[in-house]
């Protein structure tokens, strides 16, 4: 009975567990869980472009390897297989680039580029190192250093291909092989080349229209988390909540952005006009979020009001975009006030909010020939460009070259200081050098970039101690753990360049375990080598042709100002508007760009406005206006923007200036603004007319109408004239109590609305006596 009872505990088991996962299961997709875990997804990675990245790096070194090891197994027996599948599985690791080109001829083209670039670093060390000693072979190592940065300035493809033919002579450096094993890493690196070019033909297809569909889902979950955070800081204000908010908010323009890259791409949309269609829908969207945050912050100063707009908020935040609206809109119609109150301004975005959602992928609504002109464009993976541009512009348009002269002295320095500490593992100073002075573009990034490598590396030899003794150097337990630290390690390299490293060094380890050469003396040797490699790359990045963060900042900053005045010269009332989504857009990347730059400088040299989003509430309140002047006419055009530019003084005029006192941008831009202002205030005059009469329709002579503005108390008085008709003029626009009496009837009071830069009609009974007066 005993054998059976215990034979019978496993089926029970795993019969409660069938039930239980049945149940709740079935729960969740009723709940939609399923949707709910792929929205945070997409919010956190809109357009894949970290998973796509990720998975092509993991599935590339994981296929890699196993074809090193038969063909290593099959064609050359008896050298061992474990330096090709290295060697190999390292190039098709990074050459895994090529399966994002757009094109299949660019992945084969890529994909066969790969072999040759890394058997050329390969051949290279190994030959120098046979025929002319040790000596030349470090010399000829400095040479492909300075070669495979300077390629970079021929784009994208020729920066991987140099990095692999680096790292092929890097490998060569490290496992010393002999000429006669050339012919196997050739055969390697060529099984690795094969490897990526099937793989990007057959899993790893270009499908544009998927990435702009996973882009869309990545706005609307980001603009749900934004809602959430805003229903929060209404629900309890704080300062946390605050700021949780102002980051949230902070990061949508670069998922409109990815978006806008995406749709660039034709094959993302079957026409022009359909990408024009949905760049204008994301526009509105995001003006309408704009209104609504600027709205919750002005209510979290009035917890009775607030209070009503927290389950609309929600309602939001889960994705129940009509129940909102329809909350919305009964709220809208019980207010009183105006345009001006906040309250009103909530109602109002909330249903643009959701009429702007709608329709994304209609075929209707959209002329297929209008014209598509992309602010941005995305990489091959999907992600967008970072601050080089700005860095290259400060640099005279040779960043390459600086970094290609940076990078060889850097280089020749650590082998000279890093052989004395260790002979034989000095290659960690190169490495180190490498990879801190091969990203970064301004002094300030290689500095942060230098304590990221040494955080991750020491974090990692924490780790690596462990994971080694637990899985013992066996192949079937670390090769899986060598592709998790690599999915895991791409994936989220874009939270922080310490994460790759420390995933890289696990990876490190794992493998020399495998190799059977780790023993416990690499742990400081590694870490000295690694903080001397950083030391040397932040000293040449400071000494020789650097590029300042500081200038960096500036010129972002200009370059924002001169978006910004551009984007106001369009929206004045005498200009056109066909321009306005793309000046708009161009604004945010060129702010995104302000940030790159400006989070680059140390923290204690930082502006204080740049963490005060002071940037992002003017872009914010620039789109606002394009999208206000692209709907509405002129004059009301100029009216409705008055209430908009009401606000600038909250801008820290004072403070742009001194931070960059040689340009005017930030200058012209206050003039538009002001001029703005003025030509809109000559169309905000309210204007209330009408005529009182009696009850039998006969003028009222000596009747007095007064209008007292809700809120500010400001009151203006006008007479009726011989028959019954009066004006009050020059009022302030908004809701207003109007009362009406005269001798002998009995007053009349009623709330209205006066419309900014409008003549308001409102004609008045009054009765006689204790009769009722009605308003007709």
């Amino acid at each position: 009975m005993v054998p059976r009872f215990r034979r019978a505990v496993p089926a029970i088991h795993v019969r409660y567990i069938y039930i239980v996962i049945r149940a709740y299961g079935s729960r969740a997709v009723r709940a939609g869980w399923s949707g709910r875990v792929a929205g945070w997804f997409a919010a956190l990675d809109p357009g894949l472009a970290r998973w796509r990245s990720a998975w092509a790096a993991t599935l590339c070194l994981g296929v890699a390897l196993l074809a090193e090891f038969l063909v290593s197994s099959l064609v050359f027996p008896g050298q061992g297989a474990l330096t090709a599948m290295l060697a190999g599985g390292v190039a098709a690791m990074q050459g895994s680039a090529a399966v994002l080109q757009r094109t299949a001829s660019a992945r084969i083209r890529f994909g066969l580029a790969v072999p040759v670039a890394a058997t050329a670093g390969i051949s290279v060390a190994v030959l120098l190192r046979e025929e002319a000693g040790t000596v030349a072979e470090l010399l000829g190592f400095v040479a492909i250093t300075f070669g495979a940065v300077l390629v970079r300035r021929y784009g994208p493809a020729f920066a991987v291909l140099g990095l692999v033919g680096w790292t092929g002579c890097y490998v060569s450096m490290i496992v010393r092989p002999p000429v006669s094993r050339l012919p196997s890493l050739v055969c390697a690196e060529v099984v690795a080349g094969l490897c990526i070019v099937v793989l990007s033909l057959t899993l790893f297809r270009h499908r544009p229209h998927a990435s702009l569909r996973h882009a869309l889902r990545g706005w609307h979950r980001r603009t749900e988390l934004v809602f959430a955070a805003a229903a929060g800081l209404l629900e309890r204000p704080g300062r946390v909540r605050r700021t949780r908010l102002d980051r949230r908010y902070a990061r949508l323009s670069s998922v409109a952005l990815t978006v806008e890259g995406w749709l660039a791409d034709p094959a993302s949309s079957r026409n022009t006009g359909h990408a024009a269609f949905v760049r204008e829908r994301l526009l509105r969207s995001e003006a309408a979020v704009d209104v609504i945050v600027e709205s919750v912050r002005r209510l979290g100063g009035s917890p009775g009001t607030a209070g009503h707009w927290v389950p609309v908020l929600r309602l939001l935040a889960r994705g129940s975009d009509e129940e909102a609206a329809e909350e919305a809109r009964h709220r809208l119609e019980s207010l009183l006030a105006g345009p001006e109150d906040p309250a009103w301004q909530t109602a109002v975005a909330v249903l643009a909010c959701v009429r702007a959602g709608r329709g994304w992928h209609e075929a209707d609504g959209h002329d297929p020939a209008a014209g598509f002109t992309p602010v941005v464009a995305v990489g091959p993976g999907g992600a967008l460009p970072g601050m080089a541009g700005v860095a290259a512009a400060v640099a005279g348009g040779a960043l390459p070259v600086r970094q290609a002269v940076q990078t060889t002295v850097a280089a020749a320095l650590a082998i000279v200081l890093g052989m004395p500490v260790s002979p034989t593992q000095y290659y960690w100073s190169l490495i180190a050098v490498f990879i801190v002075l091969l990203g970064p573009a301004t002094v300030a990034e290689t500095v942060s970039r230098g304590l990221h490598r040494v955080a991750g590396t020491v974090l990692g030899c924490l780790v690596a101690i462990p994971v080694t003794a637990l899985l013992h150097g066996n192949p079937a337990l670390v090769i899986p753990a060598v592709l998790l630290s690599c999915l895991l390690g791409y994936y989220l390299m874009p939270v922080s360049y310490a994460v790759l490293v420390f995933f890289i060094t696990l990876c490190v380890f794992q493998l020399y375990d495998l190799m059977h050469s780790y023993h416990p003396g690499l742990l400081p040797i590694r870490l000295a080598e690694t903080a001397l490699g950083a030391a040397i790359a932040v000293l040449v990045a400071w000494v020789v042709l650097p590029v300042r963060a500081r200038d960096a900042e500036s010129l972002a900053r200009r370059r924002l100002f001169q978006a910004l005045g551009e984007l106001l010269e369009e929206v004045r009332p005498a200009a056109g508007d066909g321009c306005l989504p793309t000046l708009s857009r161009a604004v945010d990347e060129h702010r995104r760009q302000f940030a790159l730059a400006a989070a680059a400088r140390p923290l204690w040299t930082r502006k204080v406005s740049v963490r005060s989003g002071g940037y992002v509430a003017l872009v914010a309140h620039t789109r606002r206006l394009a999208v206000l002047a692209h709907d509405s006419p002129h004059p009301v055009r100029a009216t409705q923007l008055s209430h908009t530019l009401s606000e600038r003084r909250e801008f820290p005029w004072h403070e742009w200036s001194r931070a960059d006192p040689g340009d005017r941008g930030v200058a012209r831009v206050r003039e538009l603004l002001d001029d703005l202002a003025e030509t809109a205030g000559r169309h905000t005059k309210a204007v209330l007319s009408g005529r009182v009469a009696g009850p039998d329709g006969a003028p009222v002579v000596a009747a007095t109408v007064t209008a007292v503005r809700l809120g500010s108390g400001a009151s203006r008085v006008g007479h009726g004239d011989s028959d019954g008709r009066y004006r009050l003029d020059s009022g302030e626009a908004g809701a207003h109590l109007v009362v009406a009496t005269a001798p002998g009837y009995a007053a009349v009071a009623t709330w209205l609305f006066l419309g900014s830069g409008r003549c308001t009609k409102a004609d008045v009974t009054l009765a006689r006596d204790d009769d009722l007066a009605t308003k007709t």
